[in-house]
């Protein structure tokens, strides 16, 4: 799969057969077919919180297919996996996509500095990475980010 550096939310994505199909600036994803969706794990401080976003019928992507569904649950094995990457590289703030393989194996396709808010409908339960568990603890309300970002900097 090839991403324009600039896209997002699906476009600019297309399937290449190989890289003489390549434009740049641009970046390859391995093609992993017969997915479902993509789970997209966002990270503030110390919480975490997301949304699934379920592949287009008969396409290869899930990112602007508009098809999102609130999480009940995250395995506590991506939670893990998002404590070790924000606490190792010393990020504030981000959101990590991972796609599990036919293998179960969970892979990371994109980190992203920044997310569109517009997805906060689907925002309404949240994970404490310094008490991992996959379940989750409800939001009191509609998540509000620069919330989470001013009380995490207040407690550093």
């Amino acid at each position: 799969m090839r991403k324009d550096s600039r896209g997002h939310d699906g476009m600019g994505v297309s399937l290449i057969l190989d890289l003489t199909q390549m434009h740049y600036p641009g970046l390859v994803q391995e093609f992993c077919g017969g997915l479902r969706g993509e789970m997209r794990l966002i990270c503030i401080g110390n919480k975490v919180t997301g949304y699934f976003r379920k592949c287009h019928p008969f396409d290869f992507k899930a990112s602007g297919s508009g098809r999102k569904e609130t999480l009940s649950t995250v395995p506590a094995e991506l939670l893990m996996i998002m404590k070790s990457l924000f606490l190792k590289f010393g990020f504030y703030s981000g959101c990590v996509d991972f796609i599990q393989t036919d293998d179960k194996r969970w892979v990371i396709t994109e980190f992203s500095y920044l997310w569109p808010l517009r997805n906060l409908p689907y925002l309404t339960r949240y994970w404490d990475l310094n008490q991992p568990s996959e379940k989750p603890l409800e939001m009191a309300n509609s998540w509000v980010p620069s919330d989470w970002i001013l009380k995490d900097m207040v407690a550093r």
